[in-house]
């Protein structure tokens, strides 16, 4: 499976709810080749558009001098001083600085682009200009130890992605003497790529379209717990996207892996991954229990070989199993994301050898 880096640019914006080509800018071609360039174009397009309203400044506790008194009077430290000769009072005082926690790390991480050859000229332009506005801050090594404890308030909720966009730069880099980010290959990394699919599915239903509500649902297990402890462990279910619109449901569980089927031997043709299809199969039944309908699920794998179309029927709810081709134009990925709205949209499977029609499903 492969993603172009063009395409990165969309998952990613719709992962962090902002909406392509609007207020980040378009996709260029040296994005496309470049991801210090897709990086860049992000986090300078983001910062400048918060910059003009004012970079954040947090309150620096300092002493010092004062003509007047500020804040709180040192006197034993003004007398050894002798700043009353002078006319001057020695106080320790709070006031706004722009070096904070947010800038520190912003400061790096434009630093870190900027060394990099491959960065486009326009881009490397705007990184300069980012630089500019964060000057007084000092410039410090781009590395993991920044981003532990940086709390995003409610006052700077803009930041947040911000800050999300730089701690994944830093995950998909290796660390170089030289200051220049050495990027890894992306795809490696399972974990980030199965969270950055998820977010981005519900971003993009959240932002491409108008008639369902869009939100991750927390469900509740149909067994009542004997006592606390036994309440306790039960692990959350939490769907990954849901869609609702009055008492219907569509469920979208992603699922960023390969392994679409289990693998083929002498004795069992490929099947599907009973614990992707019991997963899902949980989840509907919760809903159905509450009462919704109609109901429908859809489990999302990326397309590796094949495209995927199965579709079953159960007395409560109806459940697909559909791929999406993430190395396709990117009107291509749009179009077959808006079609999963589309009831009976899927009919039938097309994997290695496997083809079959529309099945039903025991309740």
């Amino acid at each position: 499976m492969k993603i172009p880096v063009a395409n990165l640019y969309y998952l990613l914006s719709y992962a962090w709810q902002r909406l392509p080509e609007s207020g980040i800018g378009g996709v260029s071609g040296d994005d496309a080749n470049h991801l210090v360039n897709l990086f860049a174009r992000f986090l300078s397009y983001g910062f400048l558009r918060l910059a003009r309203r004012g970079i954040d400044r947090g309150y620096v506790q300092r002493e010092g001098e004062s003509a007047a008194l500020r804040g709180r009077g040192l006197w034993v430290e003004s007398e050894r001083r002798l700043s009353r000769l002078r006319g001057r009072i020695y106080c320790r005082f709070d006031e706004l600085d722009a070096d904070t926690p947010i800038n520190r790390v912003l400061k790096s991480a434009f630093s870190a682009l900027r060394r990099d050859r491959a960065l486009a000229p326009d881009l490397r332009r705007r990184i300069n200009l980012c630089l500019g506005y964060l000057g007084p801050v000092p410039e410090r090594p781009f590395d993991e130890s920044q981003l532990r404890g940086i709390q995003i308030h409610s006052g700077l909720r803009e930041y947040a992605w911000i800050i999300d966009a730089c701690r994944l730069l830093l995950r998909w880099s290796l660390p170089d003497p030289s200051g220049v980010l050495q990027f890894r290959e992306v795809l490696e990394d399972e974990v980030q790529m199965r969270l950055l699919f998820q977010d981005f599915v519900r971003g993009f239903f959240l932002l491409e379209q108008t008639d369902y509500a869009v939100a991750a649902t927390a469900l509740q297990w149909p067994w009542q717990a004997a006592d606390e402890l036994s309440k306790a462990l039960l692990p959350r279910m939490i769907t990954d996207t849901t869609l609702s619109r009055g008492q219907e449901r569509i469920v979208i569980e992603t699922k960023f892996t390969p392994k679409i089927v289990t693998e083929k031997s002498d004795r069992y043709p490929e099947k599907f991954q009973s614990d992707h299809l019991f997963q899902l199969h949980a989840y509907l039944s919760a809903l159905a229990d509450e009462g919704m309908s109609p109901l429908r699920g859809i489990l999302l794998y990326p397309r590796v070989e094949h495209e995927v179309r199965a579709a079953y029927a159960h007395a409560r709810y109806s459940l697909e199993v559909r791929t999406v081709n993430l190395s396709a134009p990117w009107k291509s990925i749009h179009s077959s994301l808006l079609e999963l709205l589309q009831p009976g949209s899927a009919r039938r499977i097309r994997s290695s050898g496997i083809t079959s029609d529309q099945s039903s499903i025991a309740s």
